[in-house]
């Protein structure tokens, strides 16, 4: 039924409903995506987020695919990291270092420069021992490719 203005005179008998396995269906489709599932499911995300937090169960399963999602990407992304510090990618080594290698000194610092009064942050990493230890790693680096560089691709000696 429409009232004079030509909207349904019940709004949420206009509003689709979907069962939990539907919605469970579009949330693995999705990973856990809400944007993207009530995108198609033909809701708004703030109503799925609704259905989602009054169903407890149905809330979960969306977080843990999120999280597993997640997880899987972190994982991906670990692997390509690896592979490009294998290859020599120095700025993806160097950005590794700084992420992960804290305990072993690879770390930036955070200083507070006042000038004409006006307070400011910099993040200055800490480069007297790390540029030296990159600087032997590019060595190395260098000395092992020279090693196990095909017979074929090397260069001949200069006269």
């Amino acid at each position: 039924m429409s009232n004079d203005n030509g909207k349904p005179e019940n709004p949420a008998a206009a509003r689709p409903y979907y069962t939990d396995d539907q919605v469970r269906r579009v949330l693995d489709v999705t990973h856990g995506n809400l944007i993207a599932a009530a995108s198609l499911l033909g809701v708004n995300r703030g109503s799925l987020r609704v259905r989602l937090t009054r169903d407890r169960a149905l809330g979960d399963y969306a977080r843990e695919l999120r999280s597993e999602y997640l997880e899987t990407q972190l994982d991906a992304a670990e692997i390509a990291v690896e592979r490009e510090i294998a290859a020599g990618n120095l700025q993806i080594a160097w950005a590794f270092l700084r992420a992960r290698g804290g305990h072993r000194g690879w770390t930036g610092k955070t200083e507070i420069i006042v000038a004409a009064g006006i307070e400011s942050t910099v993040q200055v990493v800490d480069n007297t021992a790390n540029t030296e230890r990159l600087a032997e790693l590019k060595a190395e680096r260098n000395r092992l490719l020279a090693k196990y560089e095909p017979a074929s691709l090397s260069k001949p000696p200069k006269a």
